[in-house]
């Protein structure tokens, strides 16, 4: 005789199944993010940038529009990069791109993400782009290799504004124009 499973306990195990999922769903976004937070930072690191106002100018690691990196950015909160302190800020102004040294772009779907990375280019701010867009792309682009994010770089733009990566991250870029 089998043992019989009573439909209470299915449902607990049904339930349990269910939060197990959602929550290795929030775990993966969260780690992403956590990722992506720490390339932003190392980017800072590795990319030579014009001289800054003053000494204790800090350097503003901006999104725009949509907080996309949540608590994520707390990895970096505490860290300098060339003994200046780090920021992060939402921006939802052309005005502020301004006070940015780096721009993180999410991909969008309108044409004021095209417009974005093409008014910012213009500047000496370092454009991290999320697209499969070609013409949305940014000096840093991230992409997927399979399971894992990559990321491209587009030196010609850098240079046109006076940014200089290292070697270093240009070896380990999976792909360099």
């Amino acid at each position: 005789m089998r043992p019989r499973i009573k439909i209470s306990r299915l449902k607990d195990l049904s339930l349990l199944l269910v939060l197990l999922t959602a929550s290795l769903q929030v775990t993966a976004a969260l780690s992403e993010a956590r990722l992506k937070a720490v390339y932003l930072y190392q980017f800072m690191k590795f990319t030579k940038l014009p001289e800054l106002p003053s000494a204790d100018y800090p350097l503003q690691i901006c999104q725009w529009q949509r907080d996309t990196l949540g608590d994520a950015v707390g990895i970096i909160k505490d860290k300098t990069v060339a003994g200046r302190q780090l920021s992060f800020k939402i921006v939802v102004e052309f005005n502020e791109i301004q006070q940015c040294q780096l721009l993180y772009i999410v991909q969008t779907n309108d044409e004021i993400g095209s417009v974005l990375v093409v008014q910012s280019i213009k500047q000496p701010i370092l454009i991290v782009t999320e697209t499969d867009r070609e013409g949305q792309r940014g000096m840093i682009n991230f992409v997927r290799k399979g399971l894992k994010l990559k990321f491209q770089v587009d030196n010609t733009q850098a240079e046109q504004v006076g940014l200089e990566f290292s070697s270093k991250l240009l070896k380990i870029a999976v792909d360099v124009r």
